[in-house]
C-alpha cells in the first residue's frame, strides 16, 4: 500500500488535516468533561476504506487507576457514546461523517500525565 493509501483525521469545519495537538486536552480538572468534533479523510485516490472503526487507545508507560481509554467515548449522534464508532465505507478521497470524542474525567481519576491516541481501522 502506498503512503497515500491511508486514513487521516480531518478538521470537521474546514478542508484541512486536523492540526497536531488539536485533541490535546491540556491540564483538566477531575470530574470535568469536554467534547471535540472530528472526521476522517480517505487519502487514497483508488481504494475505498470499508467498515472503518474508530477507537481510543492509551499510550504511555504509566498505568492509571482509571484507564484513559475508559474516560473517552465516541459518538455519531452526540447522544449515545461508546468505546468505538463504525463509520462505514469512506470512498476514495472521501470524508466520513463528523463524530464526537468526549472526555469524561472521573472525580477520583489519578493526577499526572496520561496520553491516548485515536485509531482508525478499515
Amino acid at each position: 500500500m502506498a503512503l497515500t493509501d491511508r486514513l487521516t483525521f480531518w478538521d470537521p469545519y474546514s478542508d484541512v488535516v486536523l492540526p497536531v495537538g488539536a485533541l490535546d486536552w491540556g491540564q483538566v480538572v477531575r470530574g470535568s468533561s469536554a467534547d471535540a468534533s472530528v472526521r476522517l479523510r480517505n487519502l487514497s485516490a483508488s481504494y475505498a476504506a470499508i467498515d472503518v472503526v474508530v477507537s481510543v487507545q492509551e499510550i504511555g508507560a504509566n498505568t492509571p487507576v482509571r484507564p484513559v481509554a475508559a474516560q473517552h467515548y465516541l459518538s455519531l449522534d452526540g447522544r449515545r457514546f461508546t468505546a468505538t464508532v463504525l463509520l462505514g465505507t469512506i470512498p476514495p478521497q472521501g470524508l466520513s461523517q463528523v463524530f464526537t470524542l468526549r472526555r469524561v474525567v472521573a472525580a477520583d481519576a489519578d493526577t499526572g500525565f496520561h496520553d491516548f491516541q485515536l485509531l482508525a481501522h478499515p
